[in-house]
């Protein structure tokens, strides 16, 4: 399996990707990688709730306390 990109490594690529040259051959377009980094990092926060949200629904049907 891959290793996980952390929000600094998608930050570090994002500005690395926002300082390419437009239409360089061998690049994936700039804008088009923007985009996809920003939706990445949407889907992660999303992905970031939910396991709160299944974290905290498993406590309670474990009748645990929610506070860490």
């Amino acid at each position: 399996m891959a290793e996980q990109l952390s929000e600094t490594d998608i930050e570090r690529l994002r500005r690395s990707i926002a300082m390419l040259s437009p239409r360089h051959p061998a690049a994936l377009d700039r804008e088009a990688a923007l985009g996809l980094l920003a939706e990445l990092q949407l889907l992660r926060g999303k992905d970031r709730r939910v396991r709160d949200l299944v974290r905290q629904v498993s406590s309670l049907l474990e009748g645990q306390d929610l506070h860490p």
